[in-house]
């Protein structure tokens, strides 16, 4: 009997020994397929946060061939030695033609600054760093991280915030899906409506709207704002999104004169010159 038993076992071990290993191949024949084919990437840019992973374990962020560069930042960055940014440096590389090519530098043109978030928060480090921005010879703007709150009260937040002047980069409304709710896309929607209309009446231009690629597509801006400039975030792909007039291309950018990761921009002047993109009051 503890013979049959001991047979029993063993071939019940060996069984679930070949299930373990039939998943450990079959788990591992699919991350190779989405992490090293071209059909598994674009596959897997359909998941949430694959982007982000395939940047991580794969990539060093790549400035994508553009008409214009420019960074964003917040209190998250520290101090900022204004005096030394001006040039994302060399050890990136720059898509031109579908061929990568080492490049010596690429200057930063602009940089957005985060002023607000919902209708009472306020960066602490906005009005220094928009005004060191501007006296550093950059484009400088700012940003308002839009929430489900009072519309109108955003709006008077950003507005007395902010610190941006004629001639300044136009406002820019951040949607973050982490703060506004993937399921709740109808308040967010009667939010940015109420918003966009109190910033582009005060400013006299039209505000640009921010949101990560997955985002922008369940929110259909490119049908609903589709004479606005849209600022997409994409990590860890070499396409740009087809809409985008700026492309966040990665949120781990080293410069000189910021201390740890900065998120890295793209500008593109298809629809939109940048010296449109001002703030005309």
């Amino acid at each position: 009997m503890r013979l049959k038993r001991k047979r029993r076992d063993a071939a019940s071990l060996k069984r679930c020994a070949r299930v373990a290993a039939t998943l450990v191949v079959a788990g591992l024949l699919s991350l190779s397929f989405l992490f090293f084919t071209e059909t598994g990437r674009r596959v897997g840019a359909r998941i949430p946060y694959f982007d982000r992973l395939y940047a991580c374990l794969f990539l060093h962020p790549k400035v994508p061939y553009a008409d214009g560069y420019g960074i964003d930042i917040s209190h998250f960055q520290g101090p900022v030695d204004w005096a030394r940014i001006g040039q994302i440096p060399y050890n990136l590389t720059t898509r031109r033609q579908g061929r990568d090519e080492a490049t010596a530098s690429v200057s930063i043109g602009f940089v957005m600054v985060k002023a607000t978030e919902g209708a009472t928060h306020l960066d602490a480090t906005c009005a220094d760093n928009i005004k060191a921005a501007r006296l550093a010879g950059f484009l400088a703007g700012a940003y308002h991280v839009m929430t489900t709150s009072d519309p109108n009260m955003q709006a008077d937040n950003f507005i007395a915030n902010s610190g941006i002047v004629k001639g300044d980069m136009a406002p820019v409304i951040d949607l973050e899906e982490s703060i506004l709710g993937g399921n709740n896309t109808a308040r967010a929607q009667k939010v940015l409506k109420v918003l966009v209309c109190r910033l582009e009446t005060h400013y006299g231009t039209k505000p640009i709207i921010y949101c990560s690629h997955n985002f922008s597509a369940t929110l259909n801006f490119e049908k609903a704002y589709a004479d606005y400039p849209l600022w997409v975030a994409r990590y860890g792909s070499d396409v740009k999104p087809e809409a985008a007039d700026f492309w966040q291309f990665t949120d781990d950018g080293r410069i000189p004169g910021v201390k740890g990761p900065v998120d890295l921009d793209a500008f593109y002047c298809k629809r939109f010159k940048l010296s449109d993109l001002v703030v005309k009051k």
